[in-house]
């Protein structure tokens, strides 16, 4: 239980049917260095169906409390989880990672110095024998360690932490972004634009078990593709203003960001399933693209306007 105070940190963790991933990712939060009493955590089940309920006795030693929805996505979901917290701070993470001990520790020594910072963790592939989950983290980790055009920087949803009034003054996440695929780009883009500093730290540690065979990393992609039309489509409706695609010479460092992180005899295949998700990202941002037209089209056939 909490103190009269409250907890400190409520970590906020969206669900859908990997319940042995959640329960490795809530077995790894009740060793967490911080007091029990200075953290609470709020799973939101995305499913809409009563299966996770028993996780409050199961996991009795950390404050645990268990929402439902019925499948409106990730974003949606988070901002659920925010909206019953009662921590003054919100760590994000997901169902498949596993935050290390000190995790809260280490977002709290950067928050309790700026309490305007948004802070984005380091986050590790814990599945070494799967080239599909390493290139796609190797992605990631590309995109994430420089500011894009606009000047922000990216943190990855599964190791983010802010104040929870920050948070909600930016209005929170996009719930229009169904699909886990660039609503944590669009929140931190705002976050930026409205003048909070984004502060990497790399103490803040969490695995990451997520398995991709090549159907999974193209479909992933594809996503990514979908997510990154709905980001510059909603950011040029915006006072914002439209975003310029990346030159050449980007594409050329993320396609060799293998090479020299890990072996040669690695190093070449990492680098085509590189190449394939951007193929994939560029599929996506096609097929996106051709679906928001027709529905623009449907629109205005019905008198609703451009």
């Amino acid at each position: 239980m909490t103190d009269s105070a409250g907890p400190s940190f409520t970590v906020v963790i969206p669900t859908y049917e990997r319940p042995a991933s959640l329960a490795r990712c809530l077995s790894a939060l009740s060793r967490a260095s911080m007091a029990r009493s200075r953290f609470e955590v709020i799973v939101i089940d995305d499913t809409g169906r009563a299966t996770l309920d028993h996780l409050t006795s199961d996991f009795q030693e950390i404050d645990l409390m268990v929402l439902r929805q019925d499948e409106r996505g990730p974003a949606a979901a988070r901002n659920a989880g925010v909206a019953a917290a009662r921590g003054t701070f919100v760590a994000f993470t997901d169902d498949d990672c596993e935050p290390s001990p000190d995790w809260l520790h280490a977002l709290e020594r950067h928050l309790k110095g700026d309490p305007t910072q948004v802070i984005g963790g380091r986050t590790y592939n814990a599945v070494v024998d799967d080239p599909f989950a390493e290139a796609s983290h190797l992605l990631v980790e590309f995109v994430s360690a420089r500011p894009d055009r606009t000047g922000a920087r990216f943190f990855a949803s599964n190791n983010l932490a802010m104040a929870r009034s920050t948070f909600e003054s930016v209005g929170g996440f996009d719930v229009d972004y169904r699909r886990a695929a660039g609503e944590d780009r669009d929140l931190c883009d705002r976050l930026h634009r409205a003048g909070h500093r984004m502060r990497y730290a790399p103490r803040a540690v969490v695995a990451h078990h997520h398995s991709l065979g090549l159907v999974g990393f193209v479909r992933q992609h594809f996503d990514y593709g979908r997510g990154a039309h709905r980001f510059r489509s909603g950011r040029a409706r915006s006072r914002a203003g439209r975003l310029e695609f990346e030159g050449a010479s980007f594409y050329a460092r993320l396609l060799t960001a293998p090479v020299g992180r890990v072996s040669p005899w690695r190093a070449g295949p990492l680098m085509a399933l590189m190449a394939l998700s951007q193929v994939a990202v560029f599929a996506g941002f096609s097929w996106q693209a051709v679906e928001s037209r027709r529905g623009g089209r449907a629109r205005r056939a019905d008198g609703g306007g451009a």
